[in-house]
């Protein structure tokens, strides 16, 4: 089974004797050797499980081996291709979370932009209350000179009026 399977490796050499002509054995050595002819099918390991088979009759065993090997290769296929469908569902279920997460980050960041519109609009709102609460401060400290001046002058009035009295 094993050696019904292998793929030939064809050697420099034996390309160049299989040519049957002298002028290409320059050739064979050069990477000519790899070139599709019928002797020399090519790699094909994707294409090919086994080399083609001259035309020939095949024995029971090797009928056996290949119904084996066929049996092997679709059981496999049969494995991989569930293997695949569920990497495509953990690959889909994935993208639904990164979805989900990109989404929120946009809403994060949307209500981020949100609250810092809010404190830029508080904070100009302030500035521009600069003046009126600068003229309040102004005012107040005008009102309590006043007072202090008035109770000042009431202060002097009220020592004068008793001195006086009582005098």
């Amino acid at each position: 089974m094993k050696g019904f399977l292998a793929k030939p490796k064809p050697n420099a050499s034996e390309v160049s004797k299989a040519a049957g002509s002298g002028d290409l054995k320059g050739y064979a050595t050069t990477g000519y050797d790899t070139a599709l002819t019928p002797d020399n099918p090519g790699q094909g390991g994707l294409l090919r499980i086994a080399p083609p088979q001259k035309a020939s009759l095949a024995t029971a065993r090797q009928r056996g081996a290949i119904a084996a090997a066929k049996e092997q290769i679709l059981a496999g296929a049969d494995n991989a291709v569930a293997a695949y469908k569920d990497l495509t569902d953990i690959s889909n279920a994935l993208t639904k979370v990164k979805d989900a997460h990109d989404k929120h980050i946009i809403v994060q960041s949307n209500n981020d932009a949100r609250q810092l519109q809010s404190q830029h609009k508080v904070a100009t709102n302030f500035h521009n209350l600069r003046p009126v609460y600068g003229q309040m401060t102004q005012q107040l400290l005008d009102a309590r000179d006043y007072s202090d001046g008035y109770q000042t002058t009431l202060n002097v009035w009220e020592a004068k009026s008793a001195a006086l009295m009582a005098g």
